[in-house]
């Protein structure tokens, strides 16, 4: 198992072990989890918009079907 620290992270930076690979690779890993974190916001504020929407339909068709009761014409 790795073992993550705080100052392996910094040694990623460190000019004596600078290479373009690894410095595309850190900066596609960022990237990557940057937009996975943006998608996944999305897609849960998107579930609660639509249990919002579902919900203000369903009290909407029930007071429409409360009204439609209450003024209906009886002829005898």
């Amino acid at each position: 198992m790795y073992k993550f620290s705080y100052s392996n992270f910094l040694n990623i930076f460190s000019e004596s072990k600078m290479s373009e690979f690894k410095l595309v690779k850190t900066g596609i890993g960022f990237i990557l989890f940057g937009i996975i974190l943006y998608l996944l916001k999305e897609i849960l504020i998107g579930f609660i918009s639509f249990f919002l929407i579902i919900i203000g339909i369903n009290f909407i068709y029930k007071a429409l079907k409360v009204w439609k009761s209450k003024n209906q014409i009886h002829i005898h």
